[in-house]
Order: structure tokens, then sequence, then C-alpha cells
């Protein structure tokens, strides 16, 4: 009954509290197998996929969990997060073009500039090291482009000398 599944989650979070992720993962997976779309669900599934990602350093067991959240509850408060997390995951995981493609959905979803232009370093940082230096030129300048100069530019003013000097384009770098 509804009692012993809010016992599973309280269960999960005295666990995650006290270090014991595993054991925290245990419950919510339990939970998840139980609910799988009960109104605890998508909160569930996030709280996974965090213990997952971020305290067993575990991103390749993250990422269903994150896929789940975002087209079974496109509703959610933390799709958007979950978005970010999901790309990081991949990028960890080695998966350079779904991460692309995960930054490239959270572009239309924020107005901030910066967050803007933060992602799209994300973005030329792929490109980057899929060795698609073209794309990765042009997603840089994107970062760059009618801004102060900021972290962000520093960072990608750097990487797009860097790409310049692999490129033999030594007039460029300088």
């Amino acid at each position: 009954g509804g009692c012993s599944r809010g016992a599973q989650l309280d269960r999960a979070q005295a666990a995650w509290d006290a270090g014991n992720y595993d054991q925290a993962a245990e419950h919510y997976e339990q939970y998840l197998a139980e609910n799988p779309s009960g109104e605890k669900a998508a909160f569930a599934r996030y709280q996974l996929a965090t213990v997952y990602r971020r305290d067993v350093k575990k991103c390749e067991k993250a990422i269903p969990h994150y896929i789940h959240l975002i087209e079974d509850f496109p509703k959610s408060p933390d799709v958007y997060s979950s978005r970010m997390y999901l790309a990081e995951c991949y990028s960890k995981t080695d998966k350079p073009r779904e991460a692309i493609s995960e930054y490239e959905n959270l572009l239309p979803q924020t107005a901030d500039g910066k967050e803007k232009r933060r992602i799209r370093l994300q973005i030329a940082d792929l490109y980057y090291k899929l060795n698609d230096y073209g794309q990765a030129l042009a997603e840089f300048q994107k970062v760059t482009t009618n801004v102060g100069y900021d972290d962000l530019s520093e960072q990608a003013y750097l990487q797009l000398g860097g790409i310049h000097m692999l490129r033999d384009e030594f007039d460029e770098a300088v």
C-alpha cells in the first residue's frame, strides 16, 4: 500500500544521508520497479540518477534514469537539469555525439545568454574531441561573438588559438 511506498523512499533518503549510496540506490530501484509511474516516480528517478552520477561515479547507470525522466515526465521541473547531467554523462562515457545532441536540445530551453554560451563551450569542446575542428571553430566563435571578455570567452579564445595552431594557421593563431 501507500505506506510501504513512502517507507521505501524514506529508507532510500536515510541511506543516502548516512552515505550508504549503494543501499540508497537499491531502495530507489525497488521503489521504481513497483511504481514506475507513481506521483513520486520522477523524484525517485532523479534522486537515483544523482546517486549513480555524483555519489558512486557510475554515469553509465545514471543515463537510463535521466532518459526515463525526460521522456516519461516532460513536465517535471527536473527535466532541464536532467538533460544537462545526461549530456555530462554521455561526455564522460565517451559518447560525444549523444552529448552534443543533448546540449543542442538544451539551447532553446534557456533564455540566459551566459548559460547559452556555457552550453556552446561544451558543444565546441566535444567537436574538438571528435577532431571536427571546423565545427569546433564555429562553436567557439559563437561563444566569443558580441560579448565582453569573461571566463567563457577566455576559454574559447585559448581553444581557438590551439585549433589554429593544429591546422597550421599560424597567422590566425597570433
